[in-house]
């Protein structure tokens, strides 16, 4: 979506250009949130501002409708009644634009084509000045009072009965729920960190209200929000691998029986497992090659700084002591080997078993510039049940193969009858047939347009499991369509 825009450049949308709507509705969007974001900086005459604002007008008109509607419902967005689906390069602007109607408890925005230039200006002055939940209730007013009768908010009550007619399913619906979920997930982990960052101590009953959530989801429905983990390009990945474990974590102690209060407690735990490295200077933790053994010995200590830092948290409760024992032992193994060494021998505890496996898992399959590619999720999983098994807790990669799947989601499948598949995301009720999406097999592998999702036939046998650079598809374009 990103680079049909960018072909575009300068060029405005006119009347009878007959440009699909998914291209005019990205441009809307795009548009949409530049301008949120330039006028908090700049005033009314920059030139920049006015020509996005020329751009949007002109997508609007050339939709060639009397009104043109933009809904945003879990994490899509819908123009006049038709889903936009953001490729990769896209996903961070459609999220920005659905975090600010998120804020401001708005279901979307409806325009006129006779919308004009000064009345769209004091519309969105209004809408940057207006951020809390009655957001939307105000707005009308104020646009009423004005006499601006051209673009108004919709409420978020209005979302739903406008975004049935266009065909969603029951689980694109879900999926959207899920994603919107974990980028609350994500922004919520970002903004616990760096509070922790500058108090020096996390704020233990913040990071419940971030795992609570994801706690409530995965006991209604596992299987969207664990496939999201497979999700590896993200611009924060440092908290979107806090939130991964987290998830992991809490989905693998349910298998294991463990009661909701412990779910919770072992979610918070995962989300700071990696808390002491707050400490360690971003020029190591994101150096390109190989640690020397000084920097290695800081990566080292991290668990112990971990310790440390909730150890500050006011008060004596249990959250923090389990808080405190994972962050501190999340490196160590079951044989004793990892780090840090104590002398006397000590097993791990229940919850650091479980996060250690979790840890691992989604380390080994997100992107380093010190790899040529990552692991698959199928790949780390091999790793894990073979040459490094001992190392784990059996019980907790049983726990990892139901949560994920024996093909987690972004599993490459070629199947006996030659069929070649996606792996989008497990199947809480059979691990070995997880939900599918099958691809095209011509030149430029993609999938089928509209083609639905499916649970893995019982009797389609998985004959190979593909390497990604087999197959010309980009896997994570996939998995966020």
């Amino acid at each position: 979506m990103r680079e049909r825009e960018d072909k575009r450049g300068d060029e405005h949308t006119a009347e009878g250009d007959n440009l699909p709507v998914c291209t005019l509705g990205g441009v809307l969007i795009s548009r949409l949130n530049g301008l949120l974001r330039g006028m908090r900086l700049y005033g009314a005459s920059n030139r920049a501002l006015l020509a996005q604002q020329q751009e949007l007008l002109d997508a609007v008109k050339a939709m060639q409708a009397d009104e043109v509607s933009l809904l945003g419902m879990g994490e899509y967005f819908y123009v006049n009644g038709v889903r936009l689906r953001p490729d990769a390069s896209s996903v961070p602007v459609f999220r920005a634009l659905l975090a600010e109607f998120e804020v401001r408890r708005m279901g979307g925005l409806r325009f006129s084509a006779h919308l004009g230039m000064a009345e769209l200006e004091s519309f969105l002055r209004v809408l940057l000045r207006e951020r809390h939940e009655n957001a939307t209730a105000v707005l009308k007013a104020e646009t009423a009072s004005a006499g601006a009768s051209h673009i108004c908010a919709i409420q978020p009550r209005d979302v739903r009965a406008q975004t049935s007619t266009e065909g969603e399913g029951p689980e694109d619906h879900d999926r959207g729920q899920a994603r919107m979920l974990f980028s609350r997930a994500v922004r919520g982990a970002r903004i616990l960190y760096q509070r922790t960052r500058r108090t020096g101590k996390p704020a233990l009953q913040q990071a419940r209200r971030v795992v609570q959530p994801i706690v409530d989801r995965l006991l209604r429905n596992a299987d969207s929000l664990v496939g999201l983990t497979a999700l590896k390009r993200h611009d924060e990945y440092t908290y979107a691998h806090c939130v991964n474990v987290s998830i992991l974590s809490i989905r693998m102690g349910q298998l294991l029986g463990l009661s909701r209060p412990e779910l919770a407690g072992i979610g918070v735990a995962a989300l700071l497992h990696d808390t002491g490295k707050l400490m360690v200077p971003t020029e190591v933790l994101g150096k390109p090659g190989p640690l020397d053994a000084e920097e290695w010995a800081v990566i080292r200590r991290h668990p112990m700084e971990g310790l440390r830092i909730i150890s500050r948290t006011p008060g004596l409760s249990e959250l923090m002591l389990s808080a405190m024992r994972v962050a501190f032992e999340h490196h160590r193994n079951v044989n004793q080997t990892g780090y840090p060494q104590v002398r006397d021998g000590r097993a791990m505890g229940t919850f650091s078993r479980i996060v250690a496996v979790a840890d691992v898992f989604d380390a080994l399959t997100a992107h380093r510039t010190y790899r040529e590619r990552p692991l698959t999720a199928h790949e780390a999983l091999r790793l894990l049940l073979g040459r490094e098994c001992e190392q784990f807790d059996r019980a907790a990669l049983w726990a990892l193969v139901n949560a994920v799947g024996l093909y987690p989601a972004g599993t490459l499948l070629r199947t006996a009858s030659g069929r070649v598949l996606l792996s989008v995301s497990p199947n809480a009720r059979d691990p070995r047939r997880p939900v599918c999406r099958e691809l095209a097999t011509a030149p430029r592998d993609e999938a089928a347009p509209n083609a639905p999702d499916f649970i893995l036939d019982a009797h389609e046998r998985v004959a190979h499991v593909l390497p990604p650079e087999d197959v010309d598809v980009d896997v994570e374009d996939q998995l966020v369509a």
